[in-house]
Protein backbone atom coordinates (compact mmCIF):
# COMPACT_ATOMS: atom_id res chain seq x y z
CA UNK A 1 0.00 0.00 0.00
CA UNK A 2 3.22 2.15 0.65
CA UNK A 3 4.04 1.98 -2.97
CA UNK A 4 0.71 2.90 -4.40
CA UNK A 5 1.04 6.51 -2.37
CA UNK A 6 4.56 6.78 -3.08
CA UNK A 7 3.36 6.68 -6.96
CA UNK A 8 0.43 9.05 -6.37
CA UNK A 9 3.06 11.59 -4.75
CA UNK A 10 5.08 11.35 -7.54
CA UNK A 11 2.18 11.30 -10.33
CA UNK A 12 1.02 14.70 -8.53
CA UNK A 13 4.98 16.54 -8.52
CA UNK A 14 4.54 15.68 -11.93
CA UNK A 15 1.60 17.42 -12.42
CA UNK A 16 2.30 20.05 -10.68
CA UNK A 17 5.81 20.72 -12.17
CA UNK A 18 4.54 20.25 -15.92
CA UNK A 19 1.47 23.05 -15.08
CA UNK A 20 4.14 25.72 -13.76
CA UNK A 21 6.52 25.47 -16.49
CA UNK A 22 3.47 25.86 -19.19
CA UNK A 23 2.10 28.58 -17.60
CA UNK A 24 5.69 30.51 -17.49
CA UNK A 25 6.62 29.96 -13.94
CA UNK A 26 10.06 29.36 -14.67
CA UNK A 27 10.97 31.95 -17.13
CA UNK A 28 12.18 35.04 -15.10
CA UNK A 29 14.19 36.44 -17.33
CA UNK A 30 11.63 36.48 -20.08
CA UNK A 31 9.25 38.16 -17.39
CA UNK A 32 12.23 40.66 -17.05
CA UNK A 33 12.17 41.16 -20.41
CA UNK A 34 8.77 41.61 -20.69
CA UNK A 35 8.05 43.81 -17.94
CA UNK A 36 10.07 46.35 -19.43
CA UNK A 37 9.05 46.57 -22.45
CA UNK A 38 6.36 49.39 -23.94
CA UNK A 39 4.86 50.08 -26.96
CA UNK A 40 2.19 52.27 -28.29
CA UNK A 41 1.02 52.28 -32.22
CA UNK A 42 -0.66 51.33 -35.68
CA UNK A 43 0.96 48.09 -37.45
CA UNK A 44 1.94 49.82 -40.27
CA UNK A 45 3.43 46.42 -42.05
CA UNK A 46 4.37 42.75 -41.34
CA UNK A 47 8.06 42.21 -42.15
CA UNK A 48 9.22 38.67 -42.50
CA UNK A 49 12.52 38.16 -40.50
CA UNK A 50 14.71 35.53 -42.73
CA UNK A 51 17.34 35.94 -40.55
CA UNK A 52 15.55 34.78 -37.55
CA UNK A 53 13.99 31.57 -38.38
CA UNK A 54 11.30 33.21 -40.77
CA UNK A 55 9.56 34.65 -37.69
CA UNK A 56 7.58 37.51 -37.85
CA UNK A 57 8.50 41.28 -36.78
CA UNK A 58 5.69 44.36 -37.24
CA UNK A 59 6.84 47.69 -38.06
CA UNK A 60 4.50 50.55 -35.28
CA UNK A 61 3.76 53.73 -35.81
CA UNK A 62 6.18 55.14 -33.37
CA UNK A 63 9.01 53.37 -35.46
CA UNK A 64 9.52 50.48 -33.06
CA UNK A 65 9.87 46.98 -34.61
CA UNK A 66 9.10 44.23 -32.17
CA UNK A 67 9.04 40.35 -32.92
CA UNK A 68 5.31 38.96 -32.97
CA UNK A 69 5.72 35.70 -31.27
CA UNK A 70 3.05 34.14 -28.45
CA UNK A 71 3.48 30.42 -28.42
CA UNK A 72 0.56 30.01 -26.38
CA UNK A 73 -2.21 32.08 -28.03
CA UNK A 74 -2.69 31.89 -32.33
CA UNK A 75 -3.97 35.62 -32.35
CA UNK A 76 -3.39 37.29 -36.03
CA UNK A 77 -2.06 40.59 -36.27
CA UNK A 78 -3.60 42.62 -39.04
CA UNK A 79 -2.34 45.54 -40.87
CA UNK A 80 -3.99 49.01 -39.15
CA UNK A 81 -4.77 47.12 -35.89
CA UNK A 82 -3.13 49.15 -32.85
CA UNK A 83 -1.10 47.82 -29.74
CA UNK A 84 -0.55 49.15 -26.69
CA UNK A 85 2.00 47.59 -23.81
CA UNK A 86 2.66 49.85 -20.74
CA UNK A 87 5.52 48.84 -18.89
CA UNK A 88 5.62 46.77 -15.29
CA UNK A 89 2.89 44.86 -17.29
CA UNK A 90 2.72 41.11 -18.95
CA UNK A 91 -0.36 41.94 -21.32
CA UNK A 92 -1.00 43.61 -24.12
CA UNK A 93 -4.02 45.17 -25.56
CA UNK A 94 -4.72 44.36 -29.41
CA UNK A 95 -7.01 46.87 -30.47
CA UNK A 96 -8.81 45.99 -34.20
CA UNK A 97 -10.54 47.94 -36.85
CA UNK A 98 -14.31 46.70 -36.18
CA UNK A 99 -13.89 48.11 -31.69
CA UNK A 100 -12.90 44.68 -30.97
CA UNK A 101 -10.64 44.36 -27.97
CA UNK A 102 -8.09 41.58 -27.85
CA UNK A 103 -5.79 41.02 -24.38
CA UNK A 104 -2.62 39.30 -24.54
CA UNK A 105 -0.51 37.57 -22.24
CA UNK A 106 2.98 38.65 -23.43
CA UNK A 107 4.65 35.31 -21.39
Amino acid sequence: MKFYYKRCFIFFVLILFSFLSYSGYFEKNRRKKVMEENFNGKVLEKIVDYKNHGNISLKLSDAKIIGWYFPKQKIEVLIGDSLVKKKQTIYMQLYRKNFEVINVNML
